[in-house]
């Protein structure tokens, strides 16, 4: 198995780390040729009938994956092109997801956008418990909405009422409101062996129930009731000229609505299809342009 941006190391102990490292990237993003590796190493784990764990951490200094690769979005001309890479990252988590294996995400420094919904896609996170960890969805601010599942899975791991400002209002959170908010199992620190930290983490995650912590019935209770609520969010914290970021929070209620009424699948497919009107616009192409500037050493 032949990987450029990934690395799968077996532990002697019988598990597997797999190594985020996007190259020529200062930072972790997300492009097709990663997803292609991912799913390389997804077929590889199924033909082989390999079930041992594996540990998703990054090899970078900085982050675990700070989201989707800018420079690659605001290269895409046409609502097929976007549809379609949206659609294959859709399909490589989702591929990700249903994998037998116990599968944790190690997390240190930020894990933003498509780094949290990758995370997600694991069936555990474990936080580094240092002040650079944070854990958001910053999509909205950039005008945009998640593509690759966010509005489906946030959702099912901290409950309506706290992934709906998270969505909207763009702002991350820190590792111990992760884990209050069950968004991570737990934490992990610099000062002990990580290798044992992870066989430890391994093997109490492999003895407890695997399941997100609320159901689509209860989200879907949460929302009916939550009309009122629902358009304060809205409208929080918006300005009249925030125009892109108003498009994107009626857009990313409009997917989490149709997840909750339709399935996950539906609320994906609003993901995909209202993605160029949004990326298209040029509010927001300012915004992305102005985001994946160089930034200048103070």
């Amino acid at each position: 198995m032949e990987l450029k941006h990934l690395r799968l190391e077996t532990n002697p102990e019988g598990w597997h780390k797999l190594w985020i490292d996007a190259q020529g990237r200062k930072l972790n993003v997300l492009f097709e040729e990663l997803f292609d590796e991912l799913r390389l190493v997804v077929d590889t784990l199924r033909s082989t009938q390999d079930h041992r764990p594996v540990v998703m951490c990054s090899a970078k200094d900085k982050g675990f994956v700070v989201g989707a690769d800018l420079k690659r979005i605001l290269s895409i001309q046409s609502d097929t092109e976007i549809q379609g890479f949206l659609k294959h990252g859709q399909d490589v988590l989702d591929a990700w997801e249903r994998l037998p294996n116990l599968t944790i995400a190690w997390i240190r420094g930020p894990c933003l956008g498509g780094g949290l919904e990758l995370a997600m896609a694991c069936r555990h996170r474990i936080v580094n418990n240092s002040i650079e960890t944070s854990l958001g969805m910053p999509e909205s601010k950039l005008g945009l909405t998640p593509g690759w599942g966010g509005t489906q899975r946030l959702m099912r791991w901290v409950g309506l009422r706290n992934a709906i400002p998270m969505l909207l209002g763009g702002e991350p959170i820190d590792a111990p409101r992760a884990i209050q908010w069950g968004l991570a199992d737990g934490s992990w620190i610099d000062t002990e062996a990580i290798d044992a930290q992870m066989k430890n983490w391994i093997a109490r995650l492999s003895q407890s129930a695997n399941t997100e912590r609320f159901s689509e019935q209860a989200n879907l209770q949460e929302w009916k009731s939550s009309e009122t609520w629902m358009a304060e969010q809205l409208q929080r914290g918006i300005q009249p000229q925030d125009n892109a970021m108003r498009k994107a929070r009626s857009q990313i209620l409009r997917c989490v609505e149709f997840g909750l009424l339709e399935g996950s699948a539906s609320g994906q497919r609003c993901e995909r299809e209202g993605f160029f009107e949004l990326l298209s616009s040029p509010e927001c192409q300012a915004i992305l342009a102005r985001f994946s500037q160089p930034k200048k050493n103070s």
